[in-house]
């Protein structure tokens, strides 16, 4: 699920702001491989963010509600309601 090699499938704007998030949110790499791990479709991403700062003790919900997104932008993973 990760971007790499998909990111041109974003908008230049899009892409500009993944590296923005990159630069603001510093951890986002790790909190975006672990909260990967959880993501099964049955929790939702505050479940899947609680169970990232049990392993990492990093809690950011901004960061990984931003990172689901742009996956969603590139069509890598759908939202369900």
């Amino acid at each position: 699920m990760a971007l790499r090699g998909h990111i041109e499938r974003l908008s230049e704007d899009d892409q500009k702001n993944w590296l923005a998030l990159h630069k603001r949110h510093p951890n986002i790499g790790t909190l975006a491989t672990i909260a990967q791990y959880w993501t099964d479709g049955r929790r939702d991403l505050l479940a899947v963010t609680d169970q990232v700062e049990l392993e990492t003790g990093l809690r950011d919900v901004e960061a990984l509600v931003t990172y689901f997104e742009f996956l969603a932008k590139a069509g890598l993973v759908s939202w369900v309601k």
